[in-house]
């Protein structure tokens, strides 16, 4: 059995401690362990080809971007029992790195519910399941609020995988080379997050593992980034849109999660399924009905290039290529 991290931080940096702090712990339980530098692979950015159909859905070495290691990581991530990401905050959120990983390697075309729905790509056969997985989040800042977005951004490379996040950490105050090292209690917290998951892999058991919190946190992701309407006293989970209720215990505000209303939770094959009808209603009812009067809509915003910015660099490619072709002339 094995784990597979993917780190988006730097070589030797603090995710990576943390990181193999953990893997060091599961590797002792008797699992293999492969860690992935992310800054070591190219990966270039999603382009969203047509914008309804991702060429890798039938074979991820046929991307547009095939020759970078995006189909390589497919592989490595189809072929581990669990899962482990681990990605620095910039400015509130995880960083590019960590958003080009998520974009190439999962989305539709590693959809459980998708192949479910219209069938497993040869490639994929035998490869697709649940896998327990888990999370580290590290920021320098101190305030929680400079990090809220780190583990959400690390949560959304979970989803159409069906990634089940069994513990995750969510680091403050460690920004310098190497602080990672001095702090012995989140290198112990590390340590514990590698067993966790080494013993979810090991029992095939997904359930939560993490500590638990003396806030108000999601009964499902066990985060506590919520999107409120006060008005209809009405709350979301920011990660996995788990639906509450605001209610008054005297002065003290508390939320309610009733079990009946989680049918869209984003981590489970409800909400994806829930998801998928979503965008089928867009596809069909939005889009479909008015298809032709796009290209004549369209013309007026094709033809207003004024404001485009050119490349400096594409531009100076391309005068080097005249400047080689008028040589050869």
């Amino acid at each position: 059995m094995k784990i597979l991290a993917v780190s988006a931080g730097r070589k030797d940096g603090n995710c990576e401690v943390f990181t193999k702090a953990a893997l060091m712990e599961a590797e002792k339980m008797g699992l293999e362990v492969e860690l992935v530098r992310l800054r070591d692979m190219d990966i270039y950015p999603c382009t969203a080809c047509s914008g309804q159909f991702c060429a890798a859905m039938d074979d991820p070495t046929k991307c547009v971007h095939g020759k970078d290691d995006a189909a390589f990581l497919i592989d490595k991530f189809l072929d581990c029992d669990g899962f482990l990401m681990a990605g620095p905050v910039y400015s509130t959120t995880g960083s590019s790195m960590t958003f080009a990983f998520r974009d190439r390697v999962f989305g539709p075309k590693i959809d459980a519910v998708m192949m479910s729905r219209f069938g497993t790509p040869k490639w994929a056969e035998g490869r697709v399941k649940s896998r327990p997985g888990a999370l580290i989040s590290v920021g320098g800042a101190l305030s929680s609020h400079w990090v809220s977005m780190g583990i959400p951004s690390l949560y959304s490379t979970c989803f159409s995988a069906s990634t089940d996040v069994v513990d995750f950490m969510n680091v403050t105050g460690i920004a310098n080379p190497g602080a990672a090292t001095l702090d012995e209690a989140y290198i112990e917290r590390a340590k514990q997050l590698g067993r966790n998951l080494a013993q979810a892999v090991l029992d095939n058991d997904h359930s939560w593992r993490g500590e638990p919190s003396d806030e108000d946190v999601c009964p499902s992701c066990h985060f506590n980034a919520m999107l409120f309407n006060p008005k209809k006293k009405d709350v979301w989970c920011a990660i996995c849109g788990t639906h509450g209720h605001i209610v008054m215990d005297g002065d003290e505000m508390k939320i309610e999660w009733p079990e009946e209303e989680q049918h869209e939770n984003h981590t489970k094959p409800c909400g994806l399924e829930a998801h998928g009808d979503e965008i089928g209603e867009v596809l069909m009812n939005r889009y479909m009905p008015h298809k032709d009067e796009i290209p004549a809509k369209l013309k007026v915003y094709q033809d207003y290039n004024a404001c485009i910015v050119k490349s400096p660099s594409a531009e100076a490619k391309k005068a080097a290529i005249l400047a080689n072709l008028n040589k050869d002339k």
